[in-house]
C-alpha cells in the first residue's frame, strides 16, 4: 500500500513540476496564465504545442538527472579519502582533500535515475520482476515484455513435454509464458516465495554458481550473468553446457555494457546494484565476451535480438547444432 502511495506522489509531483515550469514558460513568451493557454489548446486542439513543450520539459528534466548521477558515478570519491563527513537530515556532505561534495541520501547510495525508473523499488525486493510486469512503469513494463517475446521467439516451439531451466529467474512472470516443465533457481529467498503464489513451476533457493542443474531442453540465463564476478560466468556456462539436452537451447540476455551511450547508461543505473550483489568491479558483458564464453564450452552464438542498442538476447546452441 505504502508502496503505491509513493508513487502516486512521485507522479504528482512531476505533473505539478511540469504544469509550473509550462506556466513560466507562457507568462515569459505571452504574459497569460496557464489556464487561459490550457483551454486555448482544448478549443483550437493544438495538442502538437502541448507535446511539443512536454518534451522540451523532459529532456531537460531527463539531462539534469543523467548530469546529477554522471556527477555522481565519476567524482564520487573512495570512501578511504574523507576527511569530514556530515549528515543533516536526508542530506550528506563529505569533504576530501581537495574537494567537496552534497547528496541526497536515497539518491545519492542507489543512483538518482535508478531510483526514479524503479519509482523507489529495489532490484532485491521479492516481488521487484513482477512489478516490472504488472506495475506502474508503462516504459518498463513494455521493455519487460518485449525482452520476454524475445526470449519466447529464440526459444523456438515449446511443448509440454519439454523442460525449461530459469537460472536467476526471481520473480518474473515469464516463467509462466512456457507451457511445460518449468524449473527456477535463485538465490533471493523472498523472490522464490513471492512467484511460489503465483505459478505452478518448480522453485529452489539456491546460487546458481554452485548448484547442480537439472538436465534440460532449454534453459533461460536472463539478466544474471552481468550481477557474476569475472570468471563466475565460465563456470555457470560450464555447468548449462553439461545440463543441456542434445538438441537443446541456451539462451541467454544482458544490458549492451559495452556499446556506446548504452555503456555509459548501464553503468551509472546499476553501479550500486553490482556492489548490493557483491561485485567489487564493474565486468561488462556483450557479444564478443559472450562468444568466446559459449566456445569455451562447447557452445556457439546463432542467432540474436536486440532491444534499441540497450539489451539483447543471443540463442546458444551446441557447436553443430542449429
Amino acid at each position: 500500500m505504502a508502496r503505491h502511495k509513493f508513487e502516486w506522489l512521485l507522479t504528482l509531483s512531476i505533473v505539478t513540476i511540469f504544469a509550473v515550469s509550462i506556466n513560466s514558460v507562457l507568462r515569459v513568451f505571452n504574459g497569460k496564465d496557464t489556464l487561459y493557454y490550457l483551454t486555448d489548446f482544448v478549443e483550437k486542439a493544438h495538442f502538437i504545442v502541448f507535446i511539443f513543450y512536454a518534451f522540451l520539459f523532459f529532456i531537460s528534466i531527463g539531462f539534469f538527472l543523467l548530469f546529477y548521477s554522471t556527477l555522481q558515478a565519476v567524482r564520487g570519491p573512495y570512501r578511504g579519502g574523507i576527511e569530514k563527513e556530515w549528515r543533516m537530515g536526508f542530506f550528506r556532505i563529505w569533504k576530501t582533500r581537495w574537494d567537496f561534495y552534497i547528496s541526497l541520501l536515497p539518491f545519492g547510495e542507489i543512483g538518482i535515475l535508478l531510483y526514479l525508473w524503479n519509482f523507489g523499488r529495489n532490484n532485491t525486493d521479492g516481488d521487484f520482476e513482477w512489478w516490472e510486469w504488472y506495475g506502474f512503469n508503462p516504459v518498463k513494463r513494455w521493455w519487460k515484455r518485449r525482452m520476454a517475446k524475445h526470449i519466447m521467439d529464440l526459444s523456438g516451439p515449446v511443448n509440454s513435454g519439454k523442460t525449461i531451466l530459469h537460472l536467476g529467474c526471481g520473480s518474473s512472470p515469464l516463467i509462466n509464458e512456457f507451457h511445460c516443465r518449468n524449473i527456477g533457481i535463485d538465490k533471493n529467498e523472498e523472490k522464490i516465495k513471492f512467484l511460489g503464489g503465483k505459478t505452478d513451476a518448480e522453485l529452489y533457493v539456491d546460487d546458481i554458481v554452485f548448484c547442480d542443474y537439472p538436465k534440460s531442453d532449454i534453459i533461460v540465463c536472463s539478466e544474471a550473468l552481468e550481477y557474476l564476478a569475472r570468471g563466475q560466468e565460465d563456470t555457470v556456462l560450464e555447468k548449462i553446457s553439461d545440463a543441456l539436452n542434445d538438441g537443446g537451447r541456451v539462451i541467454v540476455t544482458f544490458p549492451n555494457s559495452n556499446s556506446g551511450v548504452s555503456g555509459v547508461i548501464e553503468k551509472i543505473l546499476h553501479k550500486k546494484e553490482r556492489q548490493v550483489h557483491g561485485i567489487g568491479e564493474y565486468n561488462p558483458v556483450d557479444r564478443d565476451y559472450i562468444g568466446s564464453l559459449a566456445g569455451r564450452h562447447g557452445l556457439q552464438i546463432i542467432d540474436e535480438r536486440h532491444l534499441l542498442t540497450l539489451d539483447c538476447a543471443y540463442l546458444l546452441v551446441r557447436d553443430g547444432d542449429s
